[in-house]
């Protein structure tokens, strides 16, 4: 599985990933709009959200059939 990384040490994707809050919440982020380019993280906007200290890519789907 991987691991956390720190927004300092690389940026956030603009695809989907988790990510955990200063809060100690952790959310799924995702990419919405007609451009993509609006980030959603669980119920917040980029605009009204806690920050953000790490982030971590997504597993791989299951295989079909699995």
């Amino acid at each position: 599985m991987s691991e956390w990384i720190k927004v300092e040490d690389e940026p956030q994707p603009k695809c989907n990933h988790l990510v955990l809050l200063e809060d100690g919440e952790v959310h799924g982020a995702r990419t919405t709009g007609v451009d993509g380019c609006v980030l959603v993280i669980g119920s917040y906007f980029s605009f009204d959200m806690p920050k953000v200290t790490h982030w971590m890519p997504l597993p791989e789907p299951p295989q079909e059939g699995v």
